[in-house]
Parts: C-alpha cells; sequence; structure tokens
C-alpha cells in the first residue's frame, strides 16, 4: 500500500506480438527469457526423482493418518520403487513434516534426516529431496509473518475444509527462519 504522494515504478512491460497457434507464444516468451538471461545452463543436469505422494498418499498435515500411513516404511518401499526403476533421488511431497509448511523434519514419525538420508544413500544409492510451502497447515508461525488478507486480516484461509496459515517471504525475520529450517533440513540429509 502507497501513503498519499507516495509513488512507485515498476519494471519493464514487454509486449510480444505473436501469430498462429499458442505454442509460438510459448517459443518467444522462452527467447525473452533467454535473452535476458534466465536459460537453463548448459551443464545442468537435475537427478530423476521419484515422487513418494502418489502412492503413498498426501494427509493434509493429520497427525493420526500421517502417523498411519507416511511412515519410515513406506517411505523406504518407495525408494525400492525408486531404484527399481533407475531413479537417483527420491522426492519427499507433503508429509514429511511435523505438519506441512513447519519446514521441521518429523523424527517422531521418520527418525532423524541423517539416519533417513544415509539410508537411501547406502541401500538403494539414491539421494533426497523435499518440498516446503509458504502457506502452513497450523498455526505454527508468530502472527507477524501471517499475509493479511482484505476480507480477514491475519485470519486462517478455508480451503477445502482445512484451515490454513499463507505466510509471507518478503518479511525478513520469517524470511530467515524458513531459510534456517530449510538449510538444516538440507545439510543434514544430504
Amino acid at each position: 500500500s502507497l501513503a498519499p504522494g507516495q509513488s512507485f515504478t515498476f519494471g519493464t512491460t514487454h509486449y510480444l506480438l505473436v501469430e498462429g497457434v499458442i505454442e509460438n507464444a510459448f517459443v518467444r516468451y522462452r527467447e525473452l527469457l533467454d535473452r535476458h538471461g534466465h536459460g537453463v545452463p548448459v551443464d545442468y543436469d537435475p537427478p530423476v526423482n521419484w515422487n513418494e505422494l502418489y502412492d503413498v498418499g498426501w494427509f493434509n498435515s493429520d497427525r493420526e493418518k500421517l502417523k498411519a500411513h507416511y511412515t519410515r516404511d513406506a517411505l523406504l518401499r518407495e525408494a525400492e520403487k525408486a531404484r527399481a526403476c533407475g531413479c537417483e533421488l527420491l522426492y519427499l511431497d507433503p508429509g514429511w513434516e511435523v505438519a506441512e509448511g513447519t519446514t521441521l523434519w518429523d523424527e517422531d514419525r521418520l527418525g532423524t534426516v541423517e539416519s533417513f538420508a544415509n539410508l537411501l544413500q547406502r541401500e538403494y544409492g539414491l539421494g533426497m529431496g523435499f518440498r516446503t510451502i509458504l502457506r502452513c497447515y497450523r498455526n505454527h508461525w508468530d502472527q507477524r509473518h501471517v499475509v493479511q488478507h482484505a476480507t480477514a486480516p491475519k485470519a486462517p484461509v478455508e480451503w477445502g475444509g482445512q484451515q490454513l496459515w499463507e505466510l509471507c517471504l518478503c518479511d525478513p525475520s520469517f524470511q530467515e527462519q524458513k531459510i534456517e529450517r530449510i538449510q538444516n533440513v538440507a545439510s543434514r540429509g544430504s
């Protein structure tokens, strides 16, 4: 929001005229990104991932369902599938956290990050990747980090019968905490 008399200058807006099929627009957009240095490096070689979500399931941070389904044993069964089809990394989707969006590894269910990642590497030849998000399925973070909505400032958002707290990465103190938690899992899990 701007106070009276304040101004803001946006960056350059690009208009690209494209004729023909929609795919031509994708090509033009990619060319624009490439010209501005937003391309993929020549030596980019990401690991082939196996995503456990589809077979293990997504339980919206329901502690009891996670305890029953999103277990270390379930993830190791997924690691076996990943190895069998030549993947290089087991990608952990929603479920590895204490509650989705906390970015805190759930040691009670999964053991330590180190022991799990070491087991993946030693027994399955896999690295470990993970996903975390900017919304939280529990009222976990300091309320000053929650995005304020015009209709309900500081209130959780309702989605699919679930309350969610949307967090603002622009807040430097939240950004610092979030990155620290990501690095804590990533550094211990590699």
